[in-house]
């Protein structure tokens, strides 16, 4: 994900403006004469004096600010300005102004650090950890000077995720959906981080952790869903958390009621159909995927799809079969000279023959895919072609290294 960079800075563009009075402090007026000579760190010593002199004095307080925002210290400006706002409102539209200013600053040079980060490769991780922490220090600036600004919260969720600080981006996200309820992308990041953590739950034996975290994932992409019924990514993350919760149901309904409200939407159909083969239910999956390829023809998720369909009930039909000549009573024996063979039902070979046009008719059009040589490599394999399973599983060896 690359963050693009707002366009703040741009609109609020700023010049330090000076506020005079007709009756000004020693110190304020020793400021001022710095700040026209671009004296910073001269006028911020002069202006600490006056406050510290007259904790009231309302304009010392807001030139404090000003100073600090061109000496980028964020923090401290924001202090300045919330003393200045809690004497009087005389300069309150200038400190609104150049917060918001200070804010773009911020969050855009968040933005390049994080889009630094992602620039470097697996092997400089530890150039990219620097970078996003910068980032994040960054951001949570950022979000002190516009606590309500939703897209800073995201941004520093988003970065958190790259960190694979996932506590801290679900604390984020949830604040982020507090204050706007809506924000789809929002919700879907968090049913993904939720997801995430439900992964790595299981991968460490911890089913119960695993279970909760699979539920607050479906939680996460409703709201998703919710905001955005006509999305298909969100359809699709919904389904596939209602299919590890086992909330069966659900799935049922949001598939019927997209593909009710869009039947020619070949994307609803392929999510129907990866929702009907993660179930095993290989005839309505196969119906599903063939209605996608009807939308469009050359629909390659469809058609790969619908191949490992085939594969896929072929091989539950062989099993089945082997299954049951094991332990089931014996069928009718045939003798052919000397030997004897058990006949057994074969009707799992015809699925194989309907998966293998598909998987062929796609490897032509994408040589340098692995999943899909994968497989073509395993239907080969069951289908007796062992000279091209070998080439298979080759091509699959060549393109993995």
């Amino acid at each position: 994900m690359k963050i693009l960079v707002s366009t703040a800075v741009l609109l609020l563009a700023l010049s330090l403006a000076l506020t005079t009075i007709n009756c000004g402090s020693t110190e304020v007026t020793t400021a001022k004469l710095a700040i026209s000579q671009k004296q910073y760190d001269k006028a911020e010593v002069s202006l600490v004096q006056a406050v510290q002199k007259n904790s009231k004095d309302e304009e010392a307080w807001f030139l404090l600010g000003q100073v600090r925002q061109e000496l980028k210290h964020y923090d401290e400006m924001n202090d300045a300005y919330n003393h200045a706002l809690q004497i009087s409102d005389a300069h309150k539209v200038e400190i609104n102004k150049s917060r918001v200013y200070s804010w773009g600053q911020l969050y855009n040079a968040g933005v390049v650090l994080f889009n630094d980060a992602r620039g470097f490769g697996s092997d400089k991780e530890d150039s990219a950890m620097i970078c996003y922490k910068a980032a994040l220090t960054k951001f949570s600036a950022a979000m002190s000077l516009e606590p309500d600004s939703v897209q800073t919260y995201h941004v520093a969720a988003v970065t958190n995720v790259a960190m694979r600080n996932y506590d801290a981006a679900t604390s984020l996200l949830e604040s982020v959906l507090k204050k706007r309820p809506s924000y789809a992308e929002a919700a879907s990041l968090l049913g993904r981080v939720h997801y995430q953590k439900a992964t790595e739950a299981l991968t460490h034996g911890d089913s119960v952790t695993a279970k909760m975290e699979y539920t607050r994932s479906e939680e996460a992409f409703q709201k998703a869903y919710d905001a955005e019924p006509d999305s298909t990514d969100y359809i699709t993350s919904l389904l596939e958390a209602c299919s590890r919760t086992g909330d069966i149901e659900k799935a049922k309904t949001v598939t019927a009621d997209a593909i009710e409200k869009d039947p020619d939407n070949k994307f609803f159909r392929l999510a129907a159909g990866i929702f009907e083969l993660k179930q095993d239910r290989y005839p309505q999956a196969i119906d599903q995927l063939k209605k996608a390829l009807e939308i469009d023809p050359e629909y390659f998720d469809a058609r790969y799809n619908l191949g490992v369909a085939y594969l896929r009930w072929g091989d539950a039909l062989r099993k089945a079969s082997s299954n049951a000549s094991d332990s089931g009573p014996k069928k009718a024996v045939k003798k052919k000279g000397a030997k004897q063979e058990v006949k057994q039902d074969e009707t799992y070979m015809e699925k194989f023959h309907l998966a293998l046009p598909e998987l062929e008719k796609l490897v032509v059009l994408h040589p340098k895919d692995v999943a899909l040589w994968t497989q073509l490599g395993h239907l080969y394999a069951l289908l007796n072609m062992t000279a091209q399973s070998k080439t298979a599983f080759d091509k699959v060896d060549e393109l993995s290294k």
